[in-house]
């Protein structure tokens, strides 16, 4: 089944197969990446190499049979350039999208094959492959492929490659801006009475965006393509394998608690507002840097009810301030399936950091709205390919910005937020029983000044 421009939307395995391996043309990229991408979900390694195996052994057409100039031509024409093909597609799994932790099952059958087939027909492309396979084989298990490091497999098709170097040779990393004094004082060991000793408006509010940038940014770079399918982030403990997913996620619930913590510690209303004036200057600096996944932490802090309620606080907050909060709210506003926050992503150039909860919830509105099975005219069950080239747009969107950025790393200011980070309480009721204490209800205090005039006049 194939849809208006062509696009493969469900056919069985062996005819996926096929399209993989045409003597025609090469495959379609987003095709094959879908494929590499989602192929543990509907078969496995060895019944797929077991059908390229069929595929490099394609017999002539018997019906009707061949004369022998013909079968000639077929040869020449048809079964070689699948057999290249064949050889071709391993050596991409084998590069690119080979899992150790799935595909080791292959591995003597791939030497076999290598050994037994190819290099009896096509000694230099056994002699690449059996490289190529040497060299996948004796990576550790712990050696994982990120989204991104498949982009170099096809020129042309994301920036990656092109921003890569240009950001790594052209450019001067900006100097850090930190004092002197700020820094001897983080170079002391982490300890509870360090984080009490500085306060984040110690911190320049650039920088602190720039190392917080720096270290969502790592962890966003190390997702791997399995952890955003089949919803595996959602599962629980040891039985999920999205461990950067599930890192980045609770790295930005500890930045939001972060936040709110640093608010909330002063009892004096004027100045909490410095520290939230201080954390929508970080905000304004992230938006500059086009680190939505923090913006949005900063954005969930600021915006929940724990800190949003704080009217006192709020009322020394300037209409400067303001101003530039209204623009981080609009750029993370979650109406309209983030309308503003997909158009600005749209026209975006990396290095960027995209919000990671719209990936996960598109990819789980993809995988809960289509099935993994289609019917065709005539009746039979189909693999719904369709489904897999959506999930494979979000992952080659996801793709495209797994860049580093060029900003300097300053160590002392890391091990601070790490520290930081690690011990702060995340307990939301906890935030709001702290808000309620610095700044009561009104109709709180309207019950105290009774008390108080009662008291009064009972003396």
């Amino acid at each position: 089944m194939v849809n208006a421009d062509g696009q493969v939307t469900g056919a069985n395995l062996e005819t996926l197969v096929e399209n993989l391996t045409l003597h025609k043309k090469a495959p379609d990229v987003l095709f094959l990446r879908a494929f590499f991408y989602n192929f543990r979900l509907f078969t496995d390694p060895v019944e797929l190499l077991q059908l390229f195996i069929k595929r490099f052994h394609l017999s002539p057409p018997s019906n009707p049979p061949l004369n022998e100039e013909e079968l000639k031509i077929w040869s020449t024409s048809v079964r070689l350039p699948v057999q290249l093909r064949v050889c071709n597609v391993i050596k991409i799994w084998l590069e690119t999208y080979f899992s150790h932790d799935f595909d080791m099952c292959i591995k003597s059958l791939v030497f076999d094959f290598i050994e037994k087939d190819i290099k009896k027909v096509h000694p230099s492309s056994a002699n690449r492959l059996r490289e190529h396979a040497n060299r996948t084989v004796s990576l550790s298990s712990g050696s994982h492929i990120s989204l991104s490091s498949g982009s170099s497999l096809f020129s042309g098709l994301t920036l990656f490659e092109e921003h890569s170097e240009v950001s790594s040779f052209n450019t001067q990393l900006p100097p850090s801006v930190i004092t002197r004094s700020l820094r001897n004082i983080l170079r002391k060991t982490p300890s509870e009475s360090l984080l009490q000793s500085v306060h984040v408006n110690d911190f320049d509010p650039l920088e602190l965006a720039r190392q917080l940038t720096l270290m969502e940014n790592s962890l966003f770079c190390k997702i791997r393509h399995n952890e955003m399918i089949g919803q595996e982030f959602k599962k629980k403990g040891a039985v999920s394998t999205a461990a950067n997913v599930k890192a980045m996620i609770q790295k930005s619930t500890q930045v939001t608690s972060w936040i709110s913590d640093s608010i909330l510690r002063d009892s004096d209303p004027k100045k909490r507002s410095h520290i939230i004036k201080f954390w929508i200057k970080v905000g304004d600096f992230c938006l500059q840097l086009s680190n939505y996944n923090t913006l949005m932490a900063i954005r969930s802090a600021l915006s929940s009810t724990s800190i949003s309620r704080l009217k006192k606080t709020w009322e020394y907050v300037s209409g400067k301030y303001k101003t530039m909060y209204e623009q981080i709210y609009r750029a993370t506003d979650s109406q309209r399936n983030f309308a503003e926050y997909r158009q600005r992503l749209t026209a975006s150039i990396a290095p960027c950091l995209p919000f990671l909860g719209v990936y996960l919830t598109d990819m789980t509105f993809i995988d809960d709205g289509n099935s993994n099975h289609r019917t065709s005219p005539n009746g039979t069950q189909l693999i719904n390919f369709d489904k897999y080239i959506k999930t494979t747009r979000v992952l080659s969107a996801i793709d495209q910005f797994q860049i580093p950025y060029r900003l300097a790393l300053v160590e002392e200011i890391q091990l601070y937020l790490k520290h930081s980070l690690e011990n702060v309480e995340i307990d939301d009721q906890a935030f709001y029983s702290r808000s309620l204490q610095i700044e009561p209800r009104e109709e709180e205090l309207d019950i105290r000044s009774v008390v108080s005039v009662l008291a009064g006049t009972d003396r």
